[in-house]
């Protein structure tokens, strides 16, 4: 999680990771961010990993990472 957190931020999108660690409300973050800050190789090799289109695992993550991180990340840590 460090790591995807890591290239998130690294990619210009600190702002909606610290949003997502913090106490606040959480900033979105949309597909095509996350796919910028990933790159389509890695996107594609998590999408053949669970066996579903790119476009798909993009969106879902896109939609579930600010609520995922900020449950696993009590007091921003």
């Amino acid at each position: 999680m460090q790591g995807l957190l890591d290239k998130l931020q690294q990619s210009g999108l600190g702002s909606q990771v610290s949003s997502w660690l913090g106490d606040g409300k959480n900033l979105p973050i949309t597909a095509d961010q996350l796919k910028a800050a990933l790159g389509n190789e890695q996107v594609q090799q998590i999408a053949a990993h669970f066996g579903l289109p790119m476009d798909k695992i993009l969106a879902t993550v896109a939609e579930q990472l600010p609520a995922i991180v900020d449950k696993l990340s009590p007091n921003g840590t």
